[in-house]
């Protein structure tokens, strides 16, 4: 999954949440398996623990566990912390 990829989900999710009005169409999270981390490409920012790894506001996951995505908050089946705003794509 290469960023281009993720800023396009992010900005469809956008898009529909603004379209309909419900923000539980915002994304949630982005899930990452490690064989598609793009720690180095993505710019990612983490100011805290409790925070997490963030990008433009999204929180980042990577495990083993989790196919890549990006997840709507309305499909979060996890509790990521609180919801950022979404920041535009660098």
């Amino acid at each position: 999954m290469k960023p281009a990829e993720i800023d396009q989900m992010i900005d469809a999710m956008v898009a529909e949440a603004a379209k309909t009005g419900d923000e539980n169409h915002l994304p949630g999270a982005i899930f990452l398996h490690p064989d598609h981390w793009v720690g180095s490409t993505l710019k990612t920012e983490m100011t805290t623990i409790g925070r997490g790894i963030r990008y433009r506001g999204v929180r980042v996951l990577v495990s083993r566990e989790f196919e890549s995505k990006v997840v709507a908050r309305v499909d979060l089946q996890l509790d990521v912390g609180e919801f950022e705003p979404i920041t535009p794509a660098p």
